[in-house]
């Protein structure tokens, strides 16, 4: 090995290049300043892309698209369909299923892709369950009862 100058040295450590005079207590490689000027300016230009190490670990995967359809449960649905009956509002035990009591039986809360619960009042009303506008409260609802 060749004898460098002071003012040539640099110092290789766990990939980062120090000075002499910032080194502690560790192990360490001498480098030319031609090879650290060299590792620096590779250094800087290089971006994770770029690194071949970095492509192996993000293979090319395509993204499925999501929909809110995918957060829908049509078992909830037939659940309700089949332990409820379609009613109006002057019938004997009907139960009034508005907004918050609907987001609560279906457990549909918004998300980011949207609210949910209007796919889930759609397929109640493709079953039968009409969403009419209550004359107690004024809110739209759903009202049903209880299968005997």
């Amino acid at each position: 090995m060749t004898r460098l100058r002071d003012e040539e040295r640099h110092i290789k450590h766990n990939n980062f290049f120090l000075d002499k005079k910032d080194i502690r207590f560790c192990s360490f490689v001498l480098l030319s300043k031609k090879e650290y000027d060299m590792s620096r300016k590779k250094k800087q230009t290089m971006d994770w892309d770029d690194d071949p190490a970095g492509q192996e670990l993000m293979p090319e995967v395509e993204v499925a698209k999501v929909s809110l359809r995918d957060f829908i449960v049509p078992a909830k649905v037939t659940a309700f369909v089949n332990g409820y009956v379609p009613c109006s509002e002057g019938d004997d035990g009907y139960e009034q299923f508005d907004d918050a009591r609907l987001r609560e039986v279906f457990k549909a809360y918004v998300c980011s892709l949207g609210d949910p619960l209007a796919l889930y009042v759609e397929d109640l009303q493709m079953a039968g369950f009409r969403m009419a506008c209550s004359i107690v409260t004024g809110e739209p609802c759903v009202f049903a009862r209880r299968k005997s």
